[in-house]
Formats: C-alpha cells, sequence, structure tokens
C-alpha cells in the first residue's frame, strides 16, 4: 500500500515536471522567435561600393555562423534606398550575387553604372560558390 502511495507521488511529480518544461518551451519558443539575440550567424560588413550614378550600393561580408562551419565571404546588390536585413537564421541573402567559401580578400569596381568587376585578390577560383551574372541591369564580371 505504501509502495503504490510512492510509486501515484513519484507519477505526479514526473508529469507536472514534463508539463512545465513543455509550457516553458512552447512559451519560450514563441517569445524568441524572430529575435537577433539568437540568430545563428552574423554579418561582418568589409566594404561598401556605390556605383557612379549613387543608385546601386555592392557590400562585401563576411558571414559567421560558429566554429562547426566555414567562413563566408560574400557580395549583395541594392538599390540605394534599401536596407539589408538579416533573416531569423542572422544571414543576409537578398541580392546576394558572388559568393566564396572562406575569409577572402575581394576587390570590386563599377566600372559604369551597369558594370559592376569583382576580382578574387587570391587565387582559389576553386572555391567559389556562385559565380556573378545580372542583377536588376547590372552586369556582374568575376575577374578570376
Amino acid at each position: 500500500m505504501k509502495s503504490l502511495l510512492i510509486k501515484k507521488v513519484l507519477f505526479g511529480i514526473f508529469f507536472i515536471l514534463i508539463l512545465f518544461l513543455g509550457i516553458v518551451f512552447f512559451v519560450g519558443r514563441h517569445f524568441f522567435q524572430g529575435m537577433d539575440m539568437i540568430s545563428l550567424c552574423g554579418e561582418t560588413v568589409k566594404h561598401v561600393i556605390v556605383s557612379p550614378n549613387k543608385k546601386y550600393v555592392a557590400t562585401v561580408y563576411v558571414r559567421n555562423c560558429g566554429t562547426t562551419t566555414d567562413y563566408v565571404t560574400h557580395l549583395n546588390l541594392r538599390n540605394a534606398g534599401d536596407i539589408e536585413k538579416p533573416n531569423a537564421q542572422g544571414v543576409i541573402t537578398i541580392g546576394e550575387v558572388f559568393t566564396v567559401r572562406g575569409k577572402q580578400n575581394i576587390e570590386a569596381t563599377w566600372k559604369d553604372n551597369a558594370n559592376l568587376e569583382i576580382q578574387l585578390l587570391e587565387n582559389h577560383a576553386s572555391i567559389l560558390l556562385t559565380d556573378g551574372g545580372i542583377w536588376n541591369s547590372v552586369h556582374i564580371q568575376i575577374k578570376k
């Protein structure tokens, strides 16, 4: 009889503990959802290059997503009046036109209002993840 009572009390404590942890998890998940302080990655600005007509902005970033992933160097294009905002993971992907693995030294030069040249200063073309193209009316050329 005493053993049955102890089992019921232990089961009740276990049930209340599981219920409490579930509530904390769901309330905490809802409360912190989308908050920048729990971002998984960080973006560091290395260079900002404005087009000659001041219509576009090219920004070189280095992305750090923690010790288990490689750094990523990337260049994003945007309209001069727009603000680049990271997603919930802390990553800025909108307008990303050039990406290389690692912390790389890259140089971007506006040749005119519609042509942007990107040069990877170290010879690491094998680590190129994206390869130029066209963004809006801007032609992106990769100089290797």
